[in-house]
């Protein structure tokens, strides 16, 4: 907003500026609605948690594993177990192929 003198005989025209339209949404369907996550992911990700709370519950209840461990170590190792098993799991598993995406075996020799 512009503030004139009232001494000053002058028209100031003030544009304010267009509302911003709203980002555009766009939906799309899935074509396969109930279909399993990629299996590379499953397979880290599910290992990971699994070896993380096996060896969470080793190093907490297990007397030889909860007395016989520095307590730094015993604080890292549920992680560290899990993100190691995790990704050896994932780079495991088999990629999962999409439709129309050429297998391994099928491109022409150049």
């Amino acid at each position: 907003m512009t503030i004139v003198p009232e001494d000053t005989a002058a028209v100031v025209a003030v544009e304010t500026p267009p509302e911003p339209k709203p980002p555009a949404v766009v939906v799309v369907k899935a074509k396969r609605a109930h279909a399993p996550v990629e299996l590379k992911v499953f397979a880290g990700a599910g290992s990971a948690a699994v070896t993380g709370v096996i060896t969470w519950v080793l190093v907490t209840f297990v007397t030889p594993w909860h007395h016989g461990l520095p307590p730094a170590l015993a604080t890292f190792l549920p992680a560290a177990v899990a993100v190691l098993l995790g990704a050896i799991a994932a780079y495991a598993a088999p990629h999962t192929a999409r439709p129309g995406e050429p297998t391994a075996g099928s491109h022409a020799a150049a």
